[in-house]
Order: C-alpha cells, then sequence, then structure tokens
C-alpha cells in the first residue's frame, strides 16, 4: 500500500525523518510514537505537502503527483480551515457525504458555521470528509484527538465499516490495540518497528501486569519482577491464574493489587522505547 526508501525530510537544516525505509501492508496499520517523533510530518509527505529526498510510493503511485493519489486515498491530517459557511456547505464542496456525520451523531454542527465550531466539532469535519468519500486507503492523522468518549465509540464503528485499509497515527495505544493488526513505532525521525502486534508480543514474550500502589513492597515479596510506572512487569511464561496464586502463596497483601492484565500495546512500545533510549545513551 504504501513503500517508502530512503526518505528524508529537513525543516531548514534538522532532520525530521532520517533515512526512513517503510513497506505497509494492507488491512489495518497504525503509526505510534512520542511527540515530535516524526508522525505528522510523515502523513504530510504522504498527503502531497511536504517536499522530500527519497522514494514514496502509495499505491504505486508517486508522492509527488498527488492529484493521483488523493483521487484513490482520502486523508485526514489536520483541522481544515474553511471560509465561515455552513458545515453542509463545506462537506458539499468537498464532495464528501454528510451521512457520515449523522452515523458520528454530530448532525447539530450541519447548520454551524465553521468558525463558531469547537476544536472537537472542527474535527469531526475533518473526519467527516475523509470518511464521506470512499477510497481505496484511509490515511489518518490523530483522528479522536479532542473528541468526546461516545464520538470516539462512534468513529470507529464508521471507519471499521466503511475502510478495508487504514494507516492511521495516534496517541490512543489503547484503541490502536483493538483495531490494528500491523504497528510502526517510529522515534526520533527513524522506524524502529515494523510489524505485526503478534511480533512485538514474541519480541518481548508474554508479559502479565501487576497494578499496584505498593509496587517495590511486591517485587520485594515475589523476589522478582521490574517497577514500570505505578505497576510490576512479570516476564516469562506466567499465566494470571499462575500469578494471583504466586502472589498469594507468598503472602502479598492483596488491597495492594488493583488489577492483573496481560500488558497490552502500551506496555510493549514503552519497553521498546525504554530499549532504544538505552541503546542511544550507550552511543553517547
Amino acid at each position: 500500500m504504501i513503500t517508502l526508501k530512503h526518505l528524508v525530510k529537513r525543516f531548514g537544516k534538522k532532520v525530521v525523518l532520517d533515512d526512513v525505509s517503510l513497506e505497509v501492508r494492507e488491512g489495518y496499520t497504525a503509526l505510534v510514537g512520542p511527540n515530535g517523533a516524526g508522525k505528522s510530518t510523515l502523513l504530510g509527505v504522504l498527503a502531497g505537502v511536504y517536499k522530500y529526498e527519497g522514494e514514496c510510493h502509495i499505491l504505486g503511485i508517486e508522492c509527488r503527483d498527488s492529484k493521483r493519489i488523493h483521487e484513490r486515498v482520502s486523508f485526514s491530517i489536520d483541522t481544515p480551515v474553511f471560509p465561515d459557511i455552513k458545515v453542509r456547505n463545506i462537506l458539499k464542496i468537498a464532495e464528501a457525504d454528510e451521512e457520515i456525520v449523522y452515523q458520528l451523531g454530530a448532525e447539530e454542527i450541519l447548520k454551524k458555521n465553521f468558525n463558531s465550531l469547537s476544536t472537537g466539532q472542527a474535527k469531526l469535519v475533518s473526519i467527516s470528509i475523509a470518511l464521506g468519500r470512499d477510497a481505496d486507503l484511509y490515511i489518518l492523522d490523530e483522528p479522536t484527538a479532542n473528541l468526546d468518549p461516545d464520538k470516539r465509540v462512534r468513529f470507529y464503528d464508521v471507519l471499521l465499516r466503511k475502510a478495508k485499509n487504514v494507516f492511521i497515527a495516534s496517541h490512543e495505544l489503547s484503541e490502536v490495540n483493538n483495531i490494528a493488526s500491523n504497528l510502526v513505532i517510529i522515534r526520533r525521525g527513524k522506524i524502529v518497528f515494523n510489524g505485526t502486534l503478534k511480533e512485538l508480543s514474541n519480541k518481548y514474550g508474554n508479559l502479565v501486569i501487576i497494578k499496584t500502589n505498593r509496587p517495590q513492597e511486591i517485587i520485594k515479596l515475589l523476589g522478582r519482577g521490574n517497577h514500570f510506572g505505578n505497576s510490576v512487569l512479570i516476564e516469562g511464561e506466567s499465566t494470571l491464574e499462575s500469578i494471583l496464586t504466586e502472589l498469594k502463596s507468598k503472602d502479598v497483601n492483596m488491597e495492594w493489587v488493583l488489577g492483573i492484565d496481560v500488558a497490552d500495546l502500551s506496555v510493549f512500545y514503552r519497553r521498546m522505547v525504554e530499549e532504544d533510549e538505552k541503546l542511544d545513551s550507550k552511543r553517547d
């Protein structure tokens, strides 16, 4: 779907995308990374907003041919800026089906002028334009930012029904974990992981996370585990049941345990970033 080879993007002397090579498969792919990692810049390159060095193709089309790309790819990469006209007219100009607005539960914005919208409502306009047309690929930058919980649920419901192929940049790792089968992690303008969620999970083996306000005490009593925020990470072949049995056998005060679960994408992601930071510190 998307092929990048030795892609470089500079703003002045600052290198924001550094020799990025990437192959994005069909299906749902999430792009995650810390603030300033280069996510929005990468999506801007794909949308034809920024010039670049190297190779960039979407659906076999060179990214510099933005007219042909926009005929087959639908983008929501930032909050749009429009004249102060009614949202219904904006959708007509964009040739987007306003039925999407109803599916998002946001029909109240149709009669409003654009400049009167809140930040979240303006985001809904951008989403509606992207999802209001048929496309072979949807490229979305932080689509649920500034949306309330109900609108987030509705957005993903519409997206899953509408789109077969999606490349989505998001900070909402718990949401991405539920929809994406492929994952790209970017840090400091470089791709540090590209694969399936299962491949990322296999990289770290089984991880069970114990949520607690007394992590050090639990680690001491168990004789193992790693302090991870307000949690304890247990590595190895442990199951939720075996960890619970072990906690009880080691006389851990169960009031300290706020929850036990299998580690999700956010944990794997943070582990990878921590490892990458350690490698950077060794190089320095």
